[in-house]
């Protein structure tokens, strides 16, 4: 375990009131990627966080994680039997990082709060993970698909890619040593 130490930017960060990922959103620079699958966006508390990828350029540290669709609008022409949306976010300008207790994948309660200087303070915990970070307040969304997870909720299966590249090149998760895929959105 590591000791959770408290920064300047941490401690500024509590006084601050309490926003969950619904308003995450704000903070997308290409919002309109999830709501192709979904308008408006369903308020969650929760995702399920499935792999974390740390870049030292920026620095940036990309979230792969699926979102529950709507239940009636779940199967459609274009994703059938599709009950999830997987999508990466991508922060920028990442600083006082710090995970524990990291056991992918897990669920996760995903809360955003604003701080001063165009920067936001995330925190993704869980039973099985603790992940907080602070970075800049511009998240760009990527790599977006739908599938159906497996009955231990593994995300191996067919995908439905939004993107024509990411369909046309894939249709299922790639191994985590691709870079394209995993180190850029």
């Amino acid at each position: 375990m590591c000791d959770r130490t408290t920064t300047h930017a941490t401690a500024r960060s509590r006084d601050v009131s309490h926003i969950t990922i619904t308003t995450l959103n704000k903070y997308l620079r290409n919002p309109e990627i999830l709501e192709a699958f979904r308008t408006p966006i369903p308020p969650i508390d929760t995702v399920r966080l499935r792999s974390v990828n740390l870049n030292w350029r920026g620095p940036s540290l990309i979230l792969r994680i699926d979102l529950p669709l709507d239940v009636e609008g779940a199967s459609t022409p274009e994703r059938p039997g599709s009950d999830v949306i997987q999508c990466q976010l991508q922060f920028l300008a990442v600083a006082d990082l710090s995970l524990t207790d990291w056991k992918p994948p897990v669920f996760s309660a995903f809360t955003v709060n604003p701080e001063p200087d165009q920067r936001i303070h995330v925190v993704a915990s869980g039973s099985e993970v603790h992940l907080e970070f602070s970075a800049s307040n511009s998240v760009l969304v990527g790599h977006e698909s739908s599938f159906q997870p497996g009955a231990d909720g593994s995300d191996e299966g067919p995908h439905s890619f939004l993107r024509r590249l990411d369909a046309k090149l894939r249709d299922s998760i790639p191994n985590v040593s691709e870079k394209n895929f995993y180190g850029r959105v």
